[in-house]
């Protein structure tokens, strides 16, 4: 990717963190190690924050349903479809999923055309569209370990049997996302990080410059995460694959270095089980990536982060 050219030509963005003021409908998820409970409201309002900043910092305008997570947030879906009616342009509602612990995949809702099991038409033009970029982009680098390896866009009533609330009133062109899914344990853990909500947030936003559309690009973002592969993640009684396995490395000092050697950023991993880190980069070059930590070994990576077109 090259440097940060990315303009969204003033298009408006209604942006809804689903849920809110961690209510019974939160889905508190009670997480291994001593990690505190990860509520939902709080990755979509971490997630709604950081695409708000994507679109307004780049040429777009943008409106949240909430910026604060009391009861008193928790809107009536209708309520939010009215204000985001009111407020025209494009509309985008943000949420995790959760299932049976161990599926873990992203996927996304637009309104059908009609209450039909059969009819996956949508009801508002460009609605599909975005709905799919969106799930595209989450998909494409992702650290998860997927279930189902197919990004999913679905009509609402073919799959629900009903209307979402949020979608069912609606007249802007959007859609619901489920960003993974945060009772597989693993993922709730990286949803506890910032950094990890940035980048899922960054992938809406990129999504959005293909659909609805705009010029230039974003940043580009090198991502990884910090594990000890000589020992397991700490935990049997949730379900873990791949590199979920292994025991992510909290307080790592991860820092990345342009071909002279100098420091260009420098983060610290989370206390949160996840060895999350990303880096956000406006130039095409060579870096490496630089891990440091009291009692390891130090290692290096070399990242090559190239132009897309």
């Amino acid at each position: 990717l090259c440097a940060n050219s990315a303009n969204f030509g003033s298009k408006k963005f209604y942006i809804t963190p689903g849920h809110g003021g961690h209510d019974s409908d939160d889905r508190p998820t009670a997480l291994p190690l001593n990690v505190p409970m990860f509520y939902e409201s709080d990755g979509n309002l971490d997630r709604g924050n950081h695409l708000y900043s994507f679109f307004v910092n780049n040429g777009g305008q943008a409106k949240m349903s909430r910026t604060t997570n009391n009861s008193s947030d928790d809107l009536a879906l209708s309520t939010i479809a009215s204000y985001a009616n009111s407020y025209g342009g494009y509309f985008i509602s943000l949420h995790s999923n959760g299932a049976n612990a161990s599926a873990n995949y992203i996927c996304a809702m637009f309104r059908s055309q009609g209450s039909s099991t059969s009819n996956s038409n949508e009801a508002i033009a460009g609605s599909k569209a975005m709905a799919t970029a969106a799930v595209n982009w989450q998909d494409a680098v992702t650290l998860s370990n997927q279930t189902y390896e197919t990004p999913r866009t679905f009509a609402d009533y073919p799959f629900y049997g009903y209307h979402l609330g949020v979608l069912r009133t609606n007249s802007c062109p959007g859609y619901l996302i489920e960003s993974w899914f945060h009772d597989y344990r693993p993922e709730a853990l990286r949803m506890k990080s910032t950094v990890y909500n940035k980048v899922l947030a960054w992938q809406i936003a990129r999504a959005s410059l293909q659909s609805p559309g705009g010029s230039g690009t974003l940043q580009a973002v090198v991502q990884g995460d910090i594990r000890d592969l000589s020992k397991s993640c700490g935990y049997t009684n949730y379900t873990t694959r791949g590199r979920d396995q292994y025991k992510a490395v909290n307080g790592a000092t991860v820092q990345l270095l342009n071909s002279s050697g100098a420091v260009v950023s420098s983060m610290t991993t989370d206390n949160c089980e996840n060895g999350f880190y990303a880096f956000f980069i406006d130039s095409t070059r060579t870096y490496t990536i630089k891990v440091s930590k009291s009692d390891y070994k130090k290692k290096t990576k070399t990242v090559n982060v190239s132009a897309l077109s």
